[in-house]
C-alpha cells in the first residue's frame, strides 16, 4: 500500500483530514511540521524567528526524506513543502501526493484569529494572498491527485480521497 500525502496551503485542513484517513483505514498519521518540532526541538514561530525561512526549510527538507521513507502512513505536510522541488520528488515517489485545494476566503475564515502560522498575516492580507496565489500553480504540479474542500466535511474529503486512492 502507498502513502497518502496531504499537500495545500495552511489551513486547507491537511492535519483534520489526515487523522480522519489514518482513522478510518487504519494507516498511521505523520505530521510533518510534529517532526520538525521534535527535531528542532522549538515551535515552529520560534524555529522562523530564529533561524529564518531558510533554517525552518532545511529541517523540513530533512523531516521530508525521514517520513517518505516510511511504509502505509498517512503524511500531512507543512503549507510551502512544494517550495523545495526535492521535497516534491521525494513526496511523490513516496505515495500519491494529494492537492486539498482550498479558496483563499476559505483559508482566511478558518485561520484568522492564529498566531500559530508564521507566514499568514492578516494586517498583510495582501501578502498573504499573493504568497496562496504564488504557491497554486506548484501544489497543482506536485499532485496526483485534486480534491476541493471548500464547502465539504473533513469527513467528506477523505472520503473522496479513500475512495480515489483506492485505499
Amino acid at each position: 500500500m502507498k502513502n497518502i500525502i496531504l499537500v495545500g496551503f495552511m489551513g486547507s485542513g491537511k492535519t483534520s483530514i489526515g487523522r480522519e484517513i489514518a482513522n478510518v483505514t487504519g494507516l498511521k498519521y505523520v505530521d510533518i511540521d510534529d517532526m520538525i518540532v521534535k527535531e528542532a526541538k522549538m515551535p515552529i514561530k520560534s524555529i522562523f524567528a530564529k533561524r529564518g525561512e531558510d533554517g525552518f526549510r532545511d529541517i523540513e527538507k530533512r523531516v521530508v526524506i525521514k517520513a517518505a521513507k516510511m511504509k502505509n502512513v498517512v503524511i500531512a505536510t507543512g503549507g510551502g513543502v512544494v517550495k523545495i522541488p526535492d521535497n516534491v520528488r521525494t513526496l511523490r515517489k513516496s505515495g500519491n501526493v494529494v492537492y486539498l485545494k482550498t479558496g483563499f476566503d476559505t483559508i482566511v475564515d478558518r485561520i484568522k484569529g492564529r498566531d500559530d502560522r508564521p507566514l499568514f498575516d492578516m494586517n498583510n492580507i495582501k501578502g498573504t494572498r499573493k504568497l496562496y496565489t504564488d504557491r497554486l500553480p506548484v501544489y497543482r504540479k506536485s499532485a496526483h491527485i485534486t480534491v476541493i474542500t471548500d464547502k465539504n466535511s473533513v469527513k467528506q474529503v477523505a472520503k473522496k480521497i479513500i475512495d480515489r486512492t483506492g485505499l
